[in-house]
């Protein structure tokens, strides 16, 4: 198996070049607009190009019912949900 062994030492933080913003519904940054909207979709626009990459149901949070262990096995789908993102409000 191995091991590492990983030194921590002080210095000075690093300049973050590609900060993320958030207002409200919304998360963005130079390359990505995400949209969370109020009925659980969201919108993902690439800002190069001003297309939306994603939207609709098909990109929506879910909560699904994962009884599984850390690695799934012998899980072939999780598809049982029990929540979405509008419930959780």
């Amino acid at each position: 198996m191995g091991y590492r062994q990983v030194r921590l030492m002080d210095g000075d933080s690093p300049t973050i070049s590609n900060p993320v913003e958030a207002d409200g519904n919304i998360l963005e940054n130079d390359m990505l607009k995400i949209n969370f909207n109020k009925n659980g979709t969201l919108a993902i626009t690439d800002k190069t190009t001003g297309k939306q990459v994603f939207t609709g149901t098909g990109c929506r949070a879910v909560v699904i019912d994962d009884k599984s262990d850390t690695w799934s096995h012998d899980i072939k789908a999780f598809d049982n949900e029990i929540g979405d993102l509008v419930m959780l409000k």
